[in-house]
């Protein structure tokens, strides 16, 4: 559950150029919320329990 966004998750992700990170993050009507900062090769998915209620 993400605090501050009700219904159903749409996770997207936004790739951070020249490093090997990305961005996890919901966007709602107002409200952008970052689920993660996380390292595209490593402990892939770590941040994925962030999304269940």
């Amino acid at each position: 559950m993400v605090p501050g966004i009700s219904g159903p998750l749409s996770v997207r992700k936004l790739t951070v150029s020249r490093f090997p990170y990305y961005l996890a993050y919901v966007a709602a009507a107002d409200t952008i919320r970052v689920l993660a900062v996380a390292h595209d090769r490593r402990r892939p998915g770590y941040w994925k329990p962030r999304t269940k209620p």
